[in-house]
């Protein structure tokens, strides 16, 4: 492990550590001890649907790329990737699923790299598209100034979308970021060098779903209702303590949260996430100390959960010559 990573994994355990010092030990046994237990299994439960949703989008952008395998071997690679994207400092999850595009189904390395990335993208544009309507609201602009944050969503929601479904505008703004902004080539796993070519190479699956609006539109809907999805899991953790949160409005807290964690200090995002959402539901008057733990809450019923569950398969068929 090389300084760097080093760094931020001592970094995101000592957020963890300072919000954990931050609490107070008797309110955090009160809210534990007052949780509702049906809720939470519940809110736990909806880590299901969250990994079918994901797994059933990435089969398409497969299927519009003319990638054919079974959705369970498909699902195992996803769950395999999702496991190294949590225990390798680098968050080497694309470029293990890229390993194994390449290795068992022979997919030429420009379009299984491209594959191994294209979700990430469709998450992004979600997040970013999202956390502005977020950003609005949280921060208290005056609707003076801008009408609703609504309309801000919607908008960036366009220009996204515009950039993601052309060709010119996509490798332009991708290489312009890629070239510039160094955290930005290494969450693409890519050299700066690399990146007019990179961003040409990564447009290809978005070029086939062009061709196959049918799959364009049922990974854009899976994309959203992924992270509503996680919203409701959020407000359900919420509610398992007393405190009621419109999905909506949870909706706009776990991307902001994610948006965070996307930011290249920590390992993983793990830290910086957990104190933007901590933040954001002090802001929507939840008790400090009972942030803290639906933050750790997330992360277990959700991260770590898939991401062991993603160590189980590797472990039983990631190393054979076949992921079936």
């Amino acid at each position: 492990m090389g300084i760097k990573h080093l760094g931020k994994l001592l970094f995101s355990v000592s957020i963890i550590a300072l919000l954990l010092w931050l609490a107070n030990p008797e309110k955090v046994a009160e809210s534990t001890a007052s949780a509702d237990i049906i809720l939470l299994l519940l809110a736990a439960a909806i880590t299901i649907p969250m990994l079918v949703m994901s797994f059933v989008r990435w089969h398409f952008f497969l299927k519009a790329s003319d990638v054919e395998m079974k959705l369970t071997e498909s699902s195992k690679i996803y769950m395999i990737g999702m496991f190294f994207s949590l225990v390798t400092p680098s968050k080497l999850g694309s470029l293990v699923r890229f390993y194994y595009l390449k290795r068992d189904h022979n997919v030429a390395s420009g379009s299984a790299f491209s594959l191994s990335m294209i979700d990430k993208l469709f998450d992004i544009a979600v997040i970013v598209a999202v956390s502005s309507t977020g950003a609005l609201m949280f921060t208290g602009i005056t609707v003076a100034v801008i009408p609703a944050p609504l309309i801000v969503g919607i908008a960036v929601t366009l220009v996204l979308g515009y950039i993601l479904l052309s060709r010119r505008a996509f490798v332009s703004v991708l290489s312009f970021i890629l070239s510039r902004v160094g955290f930005a080539a290494k969450l693409f796993n890519v050299k700066k060098i690399e990146s007019e070519k990179t961003a040409d190479n990564i447009y290809k699956p978005i070029g086939a779903l062009r061709r196959k609006p049918r799959y364009l539109i049922l990974v854009t809907v899976l994309s959203f209702a992924y992270w509503f999805t996680y919203g409701i899991q959020l407000s359900l953790l919420a509610a398992s303590f007393g405190f009621s949160i419109e999905p909506q409005i949870s909706f706009l807290v776990v991307c902001m949260g994610t948006l965070a964690g996307m930011l290249p200090l920590t390992a993983g995002g793990i830290g910086t996430r957990d104190a933007m959402i901590v933040y954001l539901l002090a802001i929507l008057g939840l008790q400090y100390e009972t942030g803290v733990v639906i933050s750790i809450l997330i992360f277990v019923i959700t991260h770590l959960v898939i991401s062991v569950s993603g160590g189980l398969v590797y472990i039983f068929h990631g190393t054979k010559k076949k992921c079936l």
